[in-house]
């Protein structure tokens, strides 16, 4: 019997922990990668949800990307922009997609030319738990 509690009472906080936890805004990356010229990444992101959801942001800026070959940082597409320091409240209409946009000009920090391989992006949203990834080659 206690066996039997335990079980339930575990079965009861990760099905409550699910409840809250379900996911409300999805996410996709796009990944533009012609044979010159730079590269552009969309963050594609959907309100799966059927009522208006309302993100809150720490600062103005609405998104990131970052490029990262064998785990060290390439690029962050927000290094070179400034954000008004407030908190910024973005939302999200039922059942739309929100793209956000950002290029890479194939240029690591150092100034230098990326040399062909593989390479990571990762995209996200300041201030939520969305983020996602995607793996392309030069």
């Amino acid at each position: 019997m206690r066996l039997l509690t335990s079980l339930t009472l575990a079965v009861l906080i990760l099905v409550g922990s699910l409840r809250a936890e379900e996911p409300s805004l999805g996410a996709r990356l796009v990944v533009y990668n012609p044979s010159s010229g730079p590269v552009r990444f969309i963050l594609r992101v959907e309100n799966l949800s059927g009522a208006p959801l309302t993100v809150s942001q720490p600062t103005s800026q609405s998104h990131d990307f970052a490029v990262t070959k064998d785990g060290r940082e390439l690029w962050r597409w927000s290094a070179d922009k400034f954000f008004l320091q407030t908190v910024t409240e973005r939302v999200f209409p039922p059942g739309q997609t929100t793209a956000f946009e950002g290029e890479w000009e194939r240029i690591d920090r150092a100034g230098k030319k990326a040399p062909t391989g593989t390479y990571q992006v990762e995209a996200w949203l300041p201030g939520t738990n969305l983020r996602t990834s995607r793996k392309f080659s030069l």
